[in-house]
């Protein structure tokens, strides 16, 4: 059995045929997840190692449950690993194995200074709509500015619904608040 922690397979041949896979030490495999899982098979199936790294649960979830053969896959990596314990509670329930949880995030930075301009600053929240999200979050700690400060921003969010029950609830929640806008996702390079 061969294994390289560089090898890494093409996903995108790999989804049209199985025979066109190929090995190859200087490409990634960051591509969508309908895709990981092929490469994933693919390079169980060539005798190559895998790291499989899930970061969208809810998406892989939906695609999961429309097709079986991905969790089946789940096994054939060598390690899976997840951002959050969350979300590796999420798989747990899928595999019989440990989750390697490798936290990502942005690292603490000092306050700085900054003059306020005398136009109105847009706050901008982009992800899909989901309770890991924190857009929740975001929106009761809106709720919670004295009013002064609040009113003098513009509180945007926009991304694809993943949850809608979610979504209609912050919806809801942000009615009374003319300042917020919960939009759909926006196209790349089309973001305020």
């Amino acid at each position: 059995r061969r294994t390289a922690a560089t090898a890494m397979v093409r996903p995108r041949s790999c989804v049209r045929s199985r025979r066109a896979c190929g090995i190859s030490a200087s490409r990634g495999l960051r591509r969508r997840p309908e895709h990981a899982w092929a490469a994933v098979r693919a390079a169980h199936e060539a005798g190559v190692a895998s790291i499989w790294y899930i970061h969208e649960s809810l998406v892989a979830q939906q695609l999961i449950e429309q097709n079986p053969e991905i969790q089946a896959t789940l096994s054939l990596a060598q390690l899976l690993v997840m951002p959050t314990r969350r979300t590796a509670r999420v798989y747990a329930g899928y595999v019989d194995r440990s989750i390697e949880v490798v936290p990502y995030g942005i690292p603490a930075s000092k306050a700085a200074t900054v003059a306020i301009s005398s136009h109105q600053p847009t706050i901008l929240l982009l992800g899909t709509y989901e309770v890991r999200k924190g857009q929740d979050v975001f929106l009761e700690a809106i709720h919670r500015m004295p009013a002064a400060l609040r009113g003098g921003a513009r509180f945007q969010m926009a991304g694809r619904k993943l949850d809608q029950a979610f979504f209609d609830k912050l919806a809801q929640r942000a009615a009374d608040l003319p300042n917020v806008e919960l939009d759909a996702a926006f196209e790349h390079g089309a973001a305020p």
